[in-house]
């Protein structure tokens, strides 16, 4: 489910769907040739919008149809899943984000709503913090402490590269904040 807004936000950026397009999504109850998907929150229709507010394991993997399994993909691996952020730290995992040919007849569906792929939390920090930095993917930096009111340093602090890949629009980025935000404060009620 966390996977939702990054597959979205792309496919906007790259003109394969807008948020107020709606979409089939069957009532709850969609019949894949490999899976049948569920949704909680049963609907005939959503708009790409509403995919992300109610989580439509459905509506998101309907979009996804559109995208090519590399595109899919490269999609997942440009936001920085299946590979080290970069942070400085000893042994950092980097997930698991399996190339296109290793996958399944059921994979390009179930990637799409986050299933076969592993994330580490730093990595999906990092991801949303994306969304949030105007489509800009930062290099996570650890802190190791901070200066107290004095201006006393308590310890060092331990920095990343601070490099930066741009992988949204500004544009497509903000809308998605915008979302998440109106989502949060209740502005667009989940019923």
């Amino acid at each position: 489910s966390t996977l939702k807004p990054f597959i979205a936000g792309r496919m906007v950026e790259n003109e394969r769907a807008r948020l107020d397009e709606v979409i089939d999504t069957y009532n709850g109850i969609y019949k894949t040739p490999c899976r049948t998907l569920t949704d909680v929150h049963k609907a005939d229709r959503l708009s790409l919008a509403d995919v992300i507010k109610f989580s439509s394991n459905i509506g998101i993997a309907r979009f996804s149809e559109r995208l090519s399994r590399r595109e899919l993909y490269e999609i997942l691996r440009d936001f920085g899943f299946g590979a080290p952020t970069g942070v400085s730290y000893p042994s950092e995992a980097g997930g698991v984000l399996r190339e296109p040919k290793l996958w399944s007849c059921s994979s390009q569906a179930s990637m799409a709503i986050g299933y076969e792929v592993s994330v580490t939390a730093v990595q999906l920090a990092a991801a949303y913090g994306a969304i949030a930095n105007d489509g800009l993917l930062l290099v996570p930096t650890l802190v190791k402490s901070i200066r107290d009111a004095a201006g006393e340093e308590a310890s060092t602090f331990v920095d990343g590269t601070g490099l930066a890949t741009a992988i949204l629009g500004d544009s497509i980025a903000t809308n998605l904040f915008m979302l998440g935000y109106a989502w949060q404060k209740g502005l667009i009620p989940l019923s």
